[in-house]
């Protein structure tokens, strides 16, 4: 029997919806990597920011960063988030059961004054998913950065370019093949 914090395992799954549990960021200045850990129950569920593993604006900061051989599951949101860094190896990783997106490299939006997307800043660049498992992705629909077109969860999201993708694979998602392309 698994326990945190006095809360059993059965009812940390059956409260999904409502989770609040950490997250691991790393910002612009910090230094570090994760390689054979587990990340269990962890991320706020369909929260934007708080994912169990987010290198956050890092920009080259994140040069030579490595995410690799972690265990990644029933997370609130997102296995791996990587958000405008650069040159970082995510190799290796296993993920089961996210709310939305499992692996995921973010960029931001600029917006005129209406709110209309007019170009992109901060964009992850030099990024290297390799042999990483995506496993039944999960939760409610999410919207396309800006909540235009909703998508259906999925495990791999590569929308920055000079992102590699080599030997990745999705199995359990509940729409298309587990990979969103951005149109």
């Amino acid at each position: 029997k698994t326990e945190l914090l006095g809360v059993s395992e059965s009812t940390l799954q059956s409260d999904v919806g409502t989770r609040k549990f950490a997250h691991t960021m790393w910002m612009n200045g910090s230094k570090g990597n994760a390689q054979y850990a587990e990340f269990k129950y962890m991320g706020h569920y369909l929260k934007l920011g708080r994912y169990p593993v987010h290198p956050h604006k890092m920009g080259p900061g994140s040069k030579g960063m490595i995410l690799n051989g972690n265990g990644l599951w029933y997370t609130g949101f997102r296995w791996i988030n990587i958000h405008s860094s650069e040159d970082i190896l995510i190799g290796d990783n296993v993920g089961f059961s996210s709310g939305g997106v499992g692996y995921f490299d973010e960029w931001d939006p600029i917006r005129d004054e209406r709110g209309i997307k007019i170009g992109i800043e901060g964009v992850s660049k030099n990024l290297v998913f390799i042999h990483n498992l995506g496993v039944e992705p999960t939760g409610a629909r999410f919207g396309d950065r800006g909540g235009v077109v909703e998508r259906d969860p999925t495990s791999f999201w590569p929308s920055s370019q000079g992102v590699a993708h080599f030997g990745n694979i999705a199995v359990g998602a509940r729409a298309g093949d587990g990979f969103h392309h951005c149109e």
